[in-house]
C-alpha cells in the first residue's frame, strides 16, 4: 500500500502531534481516540490528497454494539462516514460486516445501516476483501 503523502503526515503532525509517526496506511482508526484527529477527517485528508485511486473505510461495527447506546452511536458515525465520503474525489468503498450476530436487535441495526447506506448510493460490502477486488476491478487496465 502506497505511504501517507507527506502532506498528509504534516496535517497528522499539526492536529495529533503525538501520532505524526504512528498512523499509517492502513489506518488503524483505534489509536486516533482522543487524539483531536478523527477517522473521518483523516479518511478526507487521504482521499483528498491525489496519492491514492481509491479507499476502503471500514465502519468496525463491533466496537459500537458493545458499548452504550450502541444505535445511536453506530448511526452516528455512519452519518459522518457518508458525509466524508461525499466529499472524496475518489471512490471509496465500505465495509460493514455481515449480520452474523446472534442478538436479533444487533442484526436489525447492522441491516438497517447497511440499507441507509446503500440508499446513499454507497458500495457497501461484508469484507475488506470483498471491497478491494471490487474496487480493483474500477483500476485502469
Amino acid at each position: 500500500m502506497p505511504p501517507l503523502p507527506a502532506d498528509v503526515r504534516e496535517r497528522v503532525a499539526e492536529r495529533a502531534p503525538a501520532l505524526a509517526d504512528w498512523v499509517r496506511n492502513p489506518v488503524d482508526q483505534s489509536i486516533l481516540a482522543g487524539s483531536g484527529l478523527s477517522a473521518n477527517g483523516l479518511l478526507a485528508m487521504m482521499a483528498g490528497s491525489g496519492a491514492y485511486d481509491a479507499g476502503i473505510a471500514n465502519v468496525g461495527e463491533e466496537w459500537f454494539l458493545g458499548r452504550p447506546e450502541a444505535e445511536g452511536r453506530l448511526r452516528h458515525a455512519c452519518t459522518r462516514l457518508r458525509e466524508a465520503i461525499a466529499g472524496s474525489p475518489i471512490p471509496v468503498a465500505v465495509v460493514l460486516g455481515a449480520t452474523e450476530m446472534t442478538a436479533e436487535w444487533q442484526r436489525t441495526l447492522i441491516d438497517s445501516v447497511r440499507e441507509e447506506l446503500v440508499e446513499a448510493g454507497l458500495a457497501v460490502f461484508p469484507t475488506v476483501e470483498r471491497a478491494a477486488l471490487a474496487l480493483g476491478r474500477l483500476a485502469p487496465r
